[in-house]
C-alpha cells in the first residue's frame, strides 16, 4: 500500500513539474507555432449533368496534398508559414491560387470558384488567435438580423457604431451597405461573430 502511494505521488509530482516546465503545447498565437491550417470548399464550373472530376489540392513548395471531397471540402494541416499558394490539379485541371502569406498559428478558410484553368476566391476568412480578416460578398440573410449586423462569407459580422467604412481607394463611403457588395472586414472574433474595427468596400 505504501509503495503504491509512493508511486502515485511520484507520478503526480512529475506531472506538476512537466506543467510548470512548459509541458503543455503553446497557444496558437505563440511565436513557437510555425504552421497553420488551410481549408475550404471548391465549386466547379462544369457542364450540367457531367460527373464532378476528382481534384487534388496541394501547397506549392511543400509535399502537402489533400483530395477535394465529393462535397467540395478540403483541409490541409501543418502548412508551413510563409508564402501561400494552392494548386488544383486533376483530369484536365491545372489552376493556381495565390493567397498571400500564411502566419504561424493562422487558420485560413477559403471558398474557391474553380474552372479547368483558373481558381478564384469567392470568400475567405483568416483567423489568428482573436484577430480576423473576412472577405466576400454581403449575403442576403434568410432571417432578419440585429441592427448593424451583416453576413460575409457565411460569418456574422457586427459593425459597432462609428466603425470606419471606406472604399478600396481609401476614400470615405457614405452609402449604405447592401447585399451583393464585396467587402473586406478586419476585426476580432467573439462568441457572437466577428466584431469589425474597419470595413473596406472592394
Amino acid at each position: 500500500m505504501l509503495r503504491q502511494f509512493q508511486f502515485q505521488f511520484a507520478v503526480l509530482a512529475l506531472m506538476l513539474v512537466s506543467a510548470c516546465a512548459g509541458g503543455t503545447p503553446p497557444p496558437e498565437t505563440s511565436p513557437m507555432v510555425t504552421t497553420g491550417v488551410v481549408g475550404g470548399t471548391v465549386k466547379m464550373s462544369i457542364v450540367p449533368g457531367a460527373a464532378v472530376p476528382s481534384v487534388l489540392v496541394s501547397v506549392a513548395g511543400t509535399t502537402l496534398t489533400a483530395n477535394v471531397s465529393r462535397l467540395g471540402d478540403f483541409v490541409l494541416a501543418n502548412v508551413p508559414e510563409g508564402p501561400l499558394e494552392l494548386r488544383f490539379t486533376g483530369e484536365e485541371i491545372a489552376a493556381i491560387l495565390p493567397l498571400g502569406t500564411l502566419a504561424g498559428g493562422e487558420t485560413v478558410s477559403v471558398a474557391v470558384r474553380l474552372t479547368p484553368a483558373e481558381a478564384a476566391v469567392a470568400s475567405m476568412s483568416r483567423m489568428r488567435g482573436a484577430e480576423a480578416l473576412v472577405e466576400g460578398v454581403i449575403e442576403e440573410p434568410s432571417t432578419p438580423l440585429p441592427p448593424n449586423t451583416i453576413i460575409v462569407g457565411g460569418r456574422i459580422v457586427i459593425l459597432p457604431s462609428g466603425t470606419p467604412v471606406r472604399g478600396a481607394d481609401g476614400a470615405g463611403i457614405t452609402a449604405a451597405l447592401k447585399p451583393g457588395m464585396r467587402v473586406r472586414v478586419i476585426g476580432t472574433v467573439g462568441a457572437a461573430g466577428v466584431t469589425a474595427r474597419e470595413l473596406v468596400i472592394l
